[in-house]
């Protein structure tokens, strides 16, 4: 079954974005890694969208938009550098 997104709480869309941010950490393989920083940069990103959102919402979605942009960045310089690309 598949919910809208448009259903969801702005906390439930956090704790998927936090979830995704343990996961990303944990993974044993980049493109796992790839995958839940991506998701959890979507999730923290429809909580900075979402008009509704709470101050305190809006701070931890920033950190955790600001922590899986880091993997990510993270992970394309050490893909650039392993192919022997300028980065």
């Amino acid at each position: 079954m598949t919910v809208h997104a448009a259903a969801l709480s702005t906390s439930t869309v956090l704790a998927s974005a936090r979830s995704d941010l343990h996961s990303a950490v944990q993974a044993d393989d980049q493109h796992r890694r790839h995958q839940y920083a991506l998701s959890a940069r979507d999730n923290a990103a429809a909580v900075l969208l979402e008009p509704t959102s709470t101050p305190l919402e809006l701070d931890y979605a920033r950190w955790y938009f600001d922590d899986a942009d880091a993997l990510l960045t993270e992970q394309a310089v050490m893909q650039s550098d392993s192919s022997g690309e300028p980065s």
